[in-house]
């Protein structure tokens, strides 16, 4: 178990470090990230021997792509700004240490966590569904997810307040997954992206898969975690001192006395 949950943190290092660097370089390159990393994509699958179908199409396609943020730099940078943030926070609100140490930063970090989730939702919502560049099921995907993504920060949060940290700890497991899962998509992308290819499909089609696989990965993870790990029941969490009776010394002494009255009668 120990090692499972090194693991489990290294992962969640690694998704954050991912998830702030795409937030600043989409900040950089407001308007043509995707033109300017594609290149490296192409690279990749000239050296696997991956020829690309639609490659007439795919500096068009990256440029719509590109064209959804550029035109709308304010909630863009409502996006991917608190997004940043919100991935920093909740990897520190899981650390014990933070918890035991500092008390006080955990609890206002952790109303920090639910404002910057709403917002970033607004704006992830914004452009899925007000801007899709996959389609219809981008933005099935975006009012899923994104939707149980609010549901679990919210019922996260009434939970700690309720001081029911058992369930608290659940439903935040279940929001970082979501929020994890923006980066862990990108992970996915590049396992799909060629395999996808060699099959005929498009970006937008390889976008799609990306974005369902990394979100259901990441919840599926988030709960088989939470059921190795439930503190529920008999939980450090709700658990009461064990008070262990001293014995009775009175009836004792009553007992002594009553035999040492029988000896001398």
């Amino acid at each position: 178990m120990r090692r499972m949950k090194i693991a489990i943190r290294a992962v969640a290092v690694v998704l954050v470090v991912i998830g702030v660097l795409a937030a600043i370089l989409r900040i950089v390159y407001l308007d043509d990230l995707a033109v300017r990393s594609d290149p490296v994509r192409n690279t990749s699958l000239r050296r696997l021997s991956i020829v690309d179908p639609h490659a007439g199409e795919r500096l068009a396609q990256m440029r719509r792509f590109d064209g959804s943020y550029a035109v709308s730099p304010k909630m863009t940078l409502l996006h991917v700004a608190p997004g940043a943030l919100l991935l920093v926070l909740m990897l520190m609100q899981f650390s014990s240490r933070i918890r035991r140490r500092f008390p006080s930063f955990h609890r206002w970090s952790g109303r920090v966590t639910v404002i910057a989730g709403l917002a970033i939702t607004i704006a992830a919502l914004f452009f899925a569904i007000g801007r899709p560049f996959a389609g219809v099921l981008e933005a099935i995907a975006a009012f899923l997810f994104g939707g149980l993504f609010v549901v679990s920060l919210l019922l996260g949060f009434l939970a700690a307040r309720r001081r029911d940290f058992a369930v608290h700890r659940e439903w935040m497991i279940r929001a970082s997954s979501v929020a994890f899962g923006i980066s862990s998509v990108r992970l996915t992308m590049s396992v799909l992206d060629p395999l996808m290819t060699m099959a005929g499909f498009s970006a937008p089609a390889v976008f799609d898969a990306s974005l369902w696989s990394g979100w259901i990965v990441m919840l599926l993870v988030a709960e088989l975690w939470i059921r190795a790990t439930s503190v529920r029941g008999g939980s450090a969490l709700r658990a009461r001192p064990v008070v262990r009776h001293a014995p009775d010394l009175s009836a004792a002494v009553i007992g002594h006395e009553q035999r040492a009255i029988g000896q001398h009668e």
